[in-house]
């Protein structure tokens, strides 16, 4: 099939390893391990990942770079001496991987078959094998095959075996290649769960593609733009008046089980709005000579499109986020609160079924 290389969509740095890291964790869900935790700081040491393993009593920790030039035996030491601090600190086991998309010059690779301290070194196309094998993505003959099936491509074109995997925010995405002359010239994006990516969401790929100097927007995007009149589809409509009711059933009430209360009242499903109290945020101050501000959720949510919910069990996260889902998925019981939500369509369907926008419950949850 050619070989395939990973790519990162990001171009900011900061981000781009952040990026990276929550998509490695994936691989090591992939050999086993779960929960994997990002960006320990440690006296003297920093490890990129560390996760413990499902079934054994045993630790994984892993360093993961996605430089343009192969890995040097400097940085190979350098794991080794934290994975040897982690080691004296730890009665399990714990495995070193060092995961370098770019592989390794050859001088590490020698010099690691000699040390006693072992490690784990994966390359690129080594890792795409685990996530493979973990089922966390579809192989690339069945992506193409998809590809070829759901964005058929002109039959003068010939299928490029060089496709890539694409590391993007919305998870990995295959790039699958068709030529002209041996020039490629077009090409389909697939999801790694094996869907076709919507023609909007690949869009967006695109648009970091090109961000990072890529060159997809030079090319022709082969998958199906939306038809029109679909957002006359009944079954659209329809959809989006069961996700409602399912959100209301799920959502719009309060059990008391687990709080002082009789039997009769415990068991009961109470409406979420007749127990509901409005909340405030102490907000985190971006620079550190401001002072926190403390200020009523609606407020918050008029001014900041991304927040993280951070307080002690039973400080009322997970009622927020029922107040937060029935709130938009029924406006009139959004006013039955006087909470000063601000109006937003932030439950919808757009013109692609592919492409729903949706505010699943457990979004802004952790």
């Amino acid at each position: 099939m050619g070989t395939t290389g990973i790519r990162i969509l990001e171009k900011d740095n900061n981000r781009r390893g952040d990026l990276f890291g929550r998509l490695m964790a994936d691989l090591f869900i992939a050999l086993g391990y779960e929960r994997p935790r990002l960006n320990i700081h440690k006296s003297g040491r920093e490890l990129d990942l560390s996760a413990a393993h499902r079934l054994e009593a045993r630790r994984a920790i892993g360093e993961c770079k996605a430089t343009s030039d192969p890995i040097g035996g400097d940085d190979l030491n350098k794991f080794v001496g934290a994975l040897d601090a982690e080691k004296g600190e730890d009665k399990r086991p714990v495995t070193g991987y060092f995961i370098s998309l770019a592989g390794f010059w050859e001088t590490a690779v020698v010099q690691e078959g000699k040390r006693r301290t072992k490690i784990v070194m994966l390359t690129g196309p080594q890792v795409i094998d685990e996530l493979v094998h973990g089922r966390i993505l579809i192989p690339k003959d069945r992506a193409t095959e998809i590809a070829g099936r759901a964005c058929t491509a002109p039959a003068h074109l010939a299928f490029d075996p060089e496709g890539e995997l694409l590391a993007h925010e919305r998870g990995w995405v295959w790039a699958i290649y068709y030529t002209h002359g041996k020039a490629r010239t077009h090409f389909a994006l697939i999801h790694s769960d094996g869907t076709p990516l919507a023609r909007t969401l690949a869009e967006n790929v695109i648009a970091a593609d090109r961000n990072c100097g890529g060159e997809l927007h030079k090319l022709h995007c082969r998958n199906p733009a939306p038809l029109p009149g679909d957002d006359g589809d009944p079954r659209v409509a329809d959809a989006l008046a069961a996700y409602k009711q399912y959100l209301a059933n799920e959502c719009g009430s309060i059990q008391l089980d687990g709080l002082p209360a009789d039997s009769d009242v415990g068991s009961r499903r109470l409406r979420l709005e007749n127990l509901f109290v409005p909340l405030h945020f102490d907000l985190t101050a971006v620079e550190k000579e401001e002072k926190r501000q403390r200020q009523p959720v609606g407020v918050v949510l008029s001014t900041h499109p991304r927040l993280a919910l951070l307080a002690a069990p039973g400080g009322g996260k997970s009622t927020l986020l029922k107040r937060l889902a029935v709130a938009y998925a029924d406006p009139e019981r959004r006013e039955q609160i006087a909470d000063d939500l601000p109006p937003r369509d932030w439950l919808r369907f757009s013109s692609d079924a592919a492409n729903c926008e949706v505010w699943p419950v457990d979004r802004f949850s952790n």
